[in-house]
């Protein structure tokens, strides 16, 4: 019984490692596309996973959303940050810090979220 339970949390573990795997592929090239399409530049071209929980979508099931944060310029000069969250291999928003040029020629932070239209509870 108990090497039954091992092989049970071995593939548990195996599925949750690729799974990670594959939705850090699709947060990556979700933010070189949105980016892109932004006139931005991803700095590092990379994510970093900040937080794994399960939530519910639609009022379904609970599925495991995965945030995502990355870093972008818009000159080359500053660091600004973003966020992705993922659910399902599907992305459900992201979330932009970016810049605002005020009258005086000084920028100020402003954000930008791009979300699906699936509800998240």
């Amino acid at each position: 019984m108990s090497e039954l339970i091992a092989l049970l949390l071995l593939i548990a573990g195996i599925w949750y490692w690729q799974d990670t795997a594959v939705a850090r592929e699709i947060a990556l090239r979700q933010c070189r596309r949105t980016c892109k399409e932004l006139g931005l530049q991803l700095l590092d071209q990379t994510v970093e996973r900040t937080r794994s929980r399960l939530i519910r979508i639609n009022g379904g099931p609970r599925v495991l959303q995965r945030e995502y944060r990355f870093a972008f310029t818009t000159t080359g000069e500053q660091r600004y940050t973003g966020y992705l969250c993922i659910a399902r291999r599907q992305v459900l928003d992201i979330h932009l810090d970016l810049p605002d040029e005020t009258a005086d020629g000084l920028t100020s932070p402003h954000q930008l979220y791009l979300q699906s239209d699936q509800t998240v509870h």
